[in-house]
């Protein structure tokens, strides 16, 4: 049974690839109905990996489930959001975080969803929200970069621009992206030359802006690399992870 439960997942993602997006929606829900009717009544959660269930769990008892249903609402409610059916997109995204709070694309993708109906004050309430579920550095680099969005709007360029320059050390791969704002900044206002390394500290520092991931996932992702003996993908992750955190620390003292 949980094979032919799978299928529809599996062949929605395959329908995706293929850009059938109203097939995959139609696949993706299949699975959702027989998984919400199993699981009907238990408050389960379903991580990505093991390190979201480490993070949701309040205690022993928390229950998991290795169905992607996290996964599948995401699908759906991005497709949605594509389509420009940002309250319905809205529905399933937050179903996407209901099954698993650690779904930092669809925290994202919600906030987006109110950033293109031009509801600036909720994106920035939404991207504050998801701050506290981040733990991977892209994810972090995305909160700044919504973040910078979001100062440029309030025209606090200064301030913008240090969270961009801010951001680009956490995902290289924006960088075009980045310098393509903080070319428009310069447009826009009086500040013609970059910052220093030290000025961006300072600026962030003054405006309270979270500067590095939050404590508390740092601290349990240090103790979960403790506690794994074997060698496996969860642990290859969690190294990975604290060889950037420690890469930052190094940086932040130079």
């Amino acid at each position: 049974m949980p094979e032919e439960i799978e299928k529809f997942y599996t062949t929605a993602l395959s329908n995706i690839k293929d850009h059938e997006y109203d097939k995959a929606k139609k696949n993706f829900t299949k699975y959702l109905e027989i998984l919400e009717k199993k699981f009907k009544g238990k408050k389960v959660y379903s991580p990505s990996n093991g390190l979201e269930a480490t993070l949701i769990a309040k205690d022993k008892d928390t229950m998991f489930t290795n169905y992607h249903i996290s996964d599948a609402y995401y699908y759906i409610g991005n497709i949605l959001f594509e389509e420009n059916k940002l309250a319905e997109a809205r529905k399933y995204l937050d179903y996407a975080i209901k099954w698993n709070p650690y779904d930092c694309r669809a925290r994202f993708e919600e906030a987006e969803s109110f950033k293109v109906a031009g509801n600036i004050i909720k994106f920035h309430e939404l991207n504050e929200k998801a701050y506290e579920y981040l733990y991977h550095p892209e994810e972090y680099a995305r909160y700044l970069r919504n973040l910078g969005y979001y100062y440029i709007e309030e025209k606090e360029y200064r301030l913008a621009e240090c969270i961009y320059l801010y951001s680009i050390q956490y995902d290289e791969s924006k960088g075009q992206e980045i310098w393509s704002e903080i070319n428009y900044i310069s447009t826009v206002s009086e500040y013609q030359e970059l910052p220093n390394k030290n000025e961006v500290i300072e600026i962030l520092n003054k405006n309270n802006i979270n500067i590095f991931i939050p404590h508390k996932n740092i601290s349990k992702i240090f103790e979960l690399y403790e506690e794994i003996k074997e060698e496996n993908e969860l642990k290859k992750l969690l190294k990975q992870l604290i060889d950037f955190y420690n890469e930052f620390f190094e940086w932040e003292h130079e």
